[in-house]
């Protein structure tokens, strides 16, 4: 909810709906997330590697919060 309410917070009304739309996409990763942990573990037999794929998507998530956070 978090990432939500920074990412529509300056579009502006006309474009609110489309921003919101494309956030709702992000929903996608929760699907394609653990097979991609899986295929990681598979390839490379360690299954704590695998950990490497969420961990990346907080990062990114952490590193969008900082960008919108020093815009406003």
């Amino acid at each position: 909810p978090t990432i939500f309410a920074l990412a529509i917070k300056h579009v502006g009304r006309r474009q609110t709906e489309y921003a919101s739309s494309v956030l709702m996409l992000s929903v996608l990763g929760g699907a394609v997330g653990p097979l991609l942990m899986g295929l990681l573990a598979d390839l490379t037999g360690k299954m704590s590697l695998s950990f490497l794929v969420p961990f990346i998507g907080f990062l990114v998530t952490l590193l969008y919060a900082r960008v919108v956070c020093k815009k406003s």
